[in-house]
């Protein structure tokens, strides 16, 4: 491991993979502690490593969530988007492309399935509409819905005024 430079900061040391091919063609999952082989080369867990062994070394990040929101409806790239503290409303519908024409004089609506609480890094269910929006003529949002907060897994629609008229 250390010869393939896969040991730093973000290596989970206290379990490490190794999958056997056995004589019978059947596989076996040893699972090995780095830690105690650092600390101890002559430790039970420092094998050695066979013909066609795959070692699965995991990192810290491997235990990190990566959160997105999403928008759908009458916006131009509507999908998943990752998500990071701090990001708005605004910010998610540029991402987005922006609005479409048929949004014009309908309404925003935020779902919020999880509310996050970001000093423990954790997530609570909830489920329910927590904001409707106005969209204005030109497309307009007003200062604080521009603004608006987003959190992890918040759910945005964009709906379609059924009053548009295609030009």
């Amino acid at each position: 491991l250390e010869r393939a430079k896969g040991i730093d900061k973000n290596t989970f040391l206290y379990k490490v993979y190794v999958i056997r091919m056995n004589n019978d063609k059947t596989k076996s999952h040893i699972s090995i502690s780095l830690e105690s082989i650092i600390n101890d080369p002559n430790h039970e867990d420092n094998i050695l490593l066979h013909e066609y062994d795959i070692v699965r070394v995991l990192s810290l990040d491997d235990f990190s969530d990566d959160f997105s929101v999403s928008v759908e409806g009458s916006v131009r790239l509507p999908g998943s988007f990752d998500f990071g503290v701090g990001m708005n409303l605004q910010d998610l519908l540029l991402q987005a492309g922006g609005l479409t024409q048929q949004a014009e004089g309908s309404r925003i609506e935020v779902s919020r399935i999880m509310e996050y609480d970001i000093n423990f890094n954790k997530l609570k269910p909830v489920r329910a509409v927590i904001k409707t929006i106005n969209i204005g003529q030109d497309l307009i949002l007003s200062a604080d819905a521009k603004k608006f907060k987003l959190q992890p897994l918040d759910q945005v629609f964009v709906r379609h005024n059924p009053s548009f008229k295609d030009p």
